[in-house]
């Protein structure tokens, strides 16, 4: 009667560990920002209008993370490839990409996670860029909301 009473007792210990460390794990990795568009931008295929939009990052692998982007009457989520470590700023931005008139979201930072994130252009964006003599890039900062 002893041995099963610690078999039992081991076993509801180690399933209560587990799942203490995979709720510490994900919850360190998720992350929310917002940020002030001022100009309607690509991001990806999704042309996004100017106004205010929330941000959430959670990683659902070890290669791959969900982006939740909310804002101005949409929602819409993302898959992407885990980040690149990011050690050159602890601010988190948008790095914004401009040609002919068309602009599009190349890259995420995000600060508090140091990691960056890196997104293809768009159909529309790839042609104003292939048309463009020369784009230039700016970041917007996002305001980091934490974890």
């Amino acid at each position: 009667m002893n041995l099963r009473r610690q078999l039992v007792l081991s076993l509801g210990l180690g399933i209560l560990a587990m799942g203490l460390a995979a709720t510490q794990a994900s919850a360190q990795q998720v992350y929310t920002g917002s940020f002030d568009l001022p100009a309607p931008a690509y991001w990806s295929n999704t042309l996004l209008q100017p106004g205010q939009y929330t941000i959430r990052l959670t990683p659902l692998s070890q290669t791959v993370s969900q982006i939740r982007l909310e804002g101005e009457g949409m929602h819409s989520d993302m898959l992407t490839t885990s980040g690149e470590p990011d050690r050159r700023s602890t601010r988190s931005f948008l790095k914004i990409t401009e040609a002919n008139g068309t602009f599009y979201i190349s890259e995420l930072s995000a600060g508090l996670i140091a990691k960056s994130f890196m997104f293809g252009e768009s159909k529309a964006a790839k042609e104003q860029t292939m048309r463009s003599d020369a784009s230039r890039s700016m970041t917007l900062p996002i305001s980091d909301s934490g974890f």
